[in-house]
């Protein structure tokens, strides 16, 4: 260890001092003066439950993060929305990806796991904790304490969620992975999830909700190095025949909740691929 060079002209700081004794905001990477790191305008949260996903899946995660997405792993919602927030401080993010599981019951997102139970926020839950959060309103109590729990990981976890939101730029992009969030009975039914999710962001987003169910593949580049750090996200096809007009992802950019399904939109075919580039992260891929 040695004296900070520059401590003469930083009296306040100790002589050992590194990043400006701040190294969560700042970095030093000449060892001279802490400078602010470039602020990525592309995040990727990746939700996994410790109980269902192994230690090395993890590390995987981390480190093989695209160039140009920052990539967060978290527990939970509740654990990824403070370091999303924290990382943009007071930027936003033009788009933002969150891995999470969802529920064929559709429309629907999967938190965190308490015990055997699940943690589920639907449009319900999701407009009674807004009105909540806003000073309108307090969270039911129950006589049983894992009921009581369960309650307050919810909440946890939409104020996780809230952040994430907010930190969205107004026309910005958000991509949900939770499996049949973007599910509707019919194509004329609108998306409650979407249209608590917008209402949450305050401003013009799009919402890219698939109505299957996901499956992702990380490129790794190993076959063809130019698709390093791609992220292509398709759907199962686990419908019937007779519900084809609900498979892939569909948009939602408006607060109506209808949407816009891109398998029937100018020749693509429903799925997303997300893109370690500037110029179109978010790409809505046409039929070959």
């Amino acid at each position: 260890m040695s004296v900070d060079p520059l401590a003469a002209s930083y009296p306040f700081y100790t002589p050992y001092q590194f990043a400006g004794n701040n190294p969560i905001k700042f970095i030093d990477l000449d060892g001279v003066e802490p400078a602010t790191p470039e602020i990525k305008q592309n995040v990727a949260i990746i939700v996994l439950d410790t109980k269902l996903v192994e230690y090395e899946t993890r590390k995987y995660y981390q480190r093989n993060q695209p160039e140009n997405w920052h990539v967060i792993v978290a527990n939970d919602l509740a654990d990824g929305g403070d370091p999303f927030a924290a990382y943009l401080e007071e930027s936003s993010a033009d788009n933002v990806f969150v891995f999470t599981h969802g529920s064929r019951q559709g429309q629907q997102i999967t938190a965190d796991f308490i015990g055997e139970r699940s943690t589920i926020l639907t449009s319900r839950t999701i407009d009674q904790f807004t009105r909540i959060k806003a000073g309108k309103g307090k969270l039911k109590k129950y006589k049983s304490k894992t009921m009581n729990e369960i309650l307050t990981a919810e909440y946890n976890n939409f104020e996780g969620l809230s952040a994430i939101v907010n930190g969205i730029s107004p026309n910005g992009n958000l991509v949900m992975t939770a499996c049949w969030g973007g599910k509707c009975a019919s194509e004329f039914e609108q998306n409650q999830l979407a249209i608590s999710l917008h209402i949450l962001a305050g401003k013009d987003i799009n919402i890219y909700l698939n109505q299957d169910k996901t499956t992702i593949t990380l490129l790794t580049g190993a076959a063809n190095p130019e698709e390093k750090g791609k992220l292509e996200l398709f759907n199962e096809r686990s419908l019937t025949a007779e519900d084809r007009f609900l498979e892939g992802w569909r948009k939602f950019d408006t607060t109506i909740g209808f949407g816009e399904p891109l398998k029937d939109n100018n020749n693509k075919n429903g799925k997303l691929r997300l893109n370690d580039n500037t110029t179109d992260p978010i790409e809505e891929i046409e039929n070959n």
